[in-house]
């Protein structure tokens, strides 16, 4: 009897390492999962949504492609799932884009009427060909369009926020204004 329940002391114990060392690593397994590359991972946003779960906006790359941008999430028992993914194509192989969406609360004047809930917009692109300082000029961008330009080198990153409606923000083309603002080559 005693034997038994050393046995079972010890399968739990490596029961419970095994737990939190999958735990530990989910973030690369993940990744290993959808096809990604850990060993290539430039994290681009860590924020938490409107629920508090954590999430990642990462730059990563495949065997097939150079740039992936990946949304990576956590789900309750702190295990990591990617849940939506973008490379790059043939046709854009220095730019590419992933969206994401958060909810921004709800406004109201008093207690009685009803909410009108509101929602935060992404759009984040990564590119690896600027060749000179990403800027945009007045009237490019709508208003009510928060932009976050990052650039080192060719590489470079513009993440976009808006709390309007989601055509809005989707109906920009920034490959479109960087060509024209001879911040990326027209080819």
């Amino acid at each position: 009897m005693k034997k038994l329940h050393i046995i079972l002391l010890l399968v739990l114990i490596f029961a419970v390492i095994g737990f939190f060392f999958l735990q530990a690593n989910s973030f690369s397994f993940a990744l290993v999962r959808a096809g990604l590359n850990p060993g290539d991972v430039e994290t681009i946003e860590h924020s938490y949504d409107s629920v508090m779960k954590e999430f990642k906006v990462i730059k990563t790359s495949s065997k097939k492609h150079e740039i992936v941008l990946a949304l990576v999430a956590k789900d309750s028992i702190g295990f990591w799932k990617v849940r939506n993914a973008r490379e790059a194509s043939p046709i854009r192989p220095n730019l590419v884009g992933i969206a994401w969406m958060r909810s921004a609360g709800a406004k109201r004047f008093t207690h009685t009427e009803n909410a009108i809930f509101e929602n935060e917009w992404h759009y984040a692109y990564y590119g690896t060909n600027a060749v000179k300082l990403i800027e945009f000029l007045p009237g490019q961008i709508p208003d009510n369009v928060a932009v976050n330009i990052r650039k080192a080198g060719r590489k470079f990153w513009i993440h976009l926020i808006s709390f309007s409606e989601p055509d809005v923000i989707s109906n920009i083309n920034i490959e479109a204004l960087l060509k024209e603002n001879k911040c990326i080559p027209a080819e």
